[in-house]
């Protein structure tokens, strides 16, 4: 059995909805973005713009609220964190040492969205 986390699940599906199958046509929405294209967002950015590309794909799956809700929760983590960061010694490797930590985060949190 094969699981997509992307895909719309069935008590948020309307009732008179009909699948793609059955009309002949394309999917009216834009193609999702992948788990990868996650870890590639919070490695050259910060988890933040991790968060963006998982909100992304969930506001085109019609679930705004929790696109806000990942967006919000991983900007107030993030802003602790940067805050935390601040206040250590010069010379401490929590910005090198946190790096794998935040990607295996984020791709987690893409596989739950």
């Amino acid at each position: 059995m094969s699981y997509d986390p992307f895909s719309v699940p069935d008590d948020l599906k309307s009732p008179d909805a009909v699948p793609t199958s059955e009309t002949n046509d394309a999917p009216a929405s834009k193609p999702l973005h992948s788990l990868s294209g996650v870890v590639v967002a919070t490695f050259l950015g910060t988890p933040i713009a991790g968060s963006i590309v998982i909100a992304l794909s969930l506001w085109r799956l019609g679930r705004k609220t929790a696109a806000r809700f990942v967006v919000g929760g991983i900007v107030l983590v993030t802003s602790c964190f940067f805050a935390a960061l601040f206040f250590l010694p010069e010379n401490h490797p929590a910005g090198r040492a946190y790096l794998i930590p935040q990607l295996v985060i984020m791709y987690m949190l893409g596989k739950q969205s």
